[in-house]
């Protein structure tokens, strides 16, 4: 329920395209984890994978195990793992994985998908907000923080980024919306966007402006 919220809102927001774009689109889940709602993600695109770091001992035919770390080209893991053409239109997606991986790794993956021109979402926890922060270094095999100097660099890339507010929590809206605190200091997540052009074109600045608002 949550993805298809998300997929959504930022639909609504121009930073994807149309669904009906999606089912055109391979699937390509980062780090899901054992919970992976294959049956739901096949309702919004034809192919589906999933490229994790073990199977948590259920077997899944959309499993394909891998060493994100090895990965530093998107097109590259697209062919390697999945074993999809190099030409094929992918929608990437993560949550809560990105974090994870070495920031130099990541990095020049990013780029990969900028270049490639693929689809891409990806949340990730907001060190900017209390709660973000605190979310990151409880973990310690969390490794790249999302900093504003990061955000800065993949925004520069192609990259939007924005506050992603859980809508059930009353309390966080009502900071928002009536006591006008900034989003980006008080959601704990950002997502980040790639892919759809009109919308990185027009709001990659408001992206980066986002990190100075108090």
């Amino acid at each position: 329920m949550d993805l298809i919220l998300l997929l959504t809102v930022l639909r609504i927001q121009k930073r994807l395209p149309a669904f009906a774009d999606f089912r055109k689109a391979a699937f390509v889940e980062l780090g899901p984890g054992p919970t992976r709602l294959a049956s739901v993600k096949k309702m919004f695109f034809h192919k589906v994978f999933f490229v994790d770091q073990f199977d948590f001992g259920i077997p899944d035919p959309d499993l394909r195990i891998a060493d994100l770390e090895q990965f530093g080209d998107a097109r590259q893991m697209v062919v390697d793992v999945c074993g999809l053409s190099s030409d094929e239109r992918v929608f990437f997606f993560a949550d809560h994985c990105l974090e994870h991986l070495p920031q130099s790794m990541l990095s020049a993956f990013l780029k990969s998908l900028i270049d490639s021109k693929f689809l891409a979402c990806f949340r990730v926890p907001n060190v900017l907000s209390a709660t973000g922060s605190r979310c990151f270094q409880k973990d310690t095999t969390h490794r790249t923080s999302f900093d504003p100097v990061f955000r800065k660099h993949i925004a520069q890339t192609g990259f939007t980024i924005s506050p992603w507010l859980r809508w059930y929590r009353p309390r966080l809206i009502f900071n928002v919306l009536i006591g006008r605190k900034s989003p980006m200091r008080q959601s704990e997540e950002i997502v980040i966007c790639a892919g759809h052009q009109s919308a990185a074109t027009k709001l990659a600045e408001p992206a980066i402006c986002w990190e100075d608002r108090a």
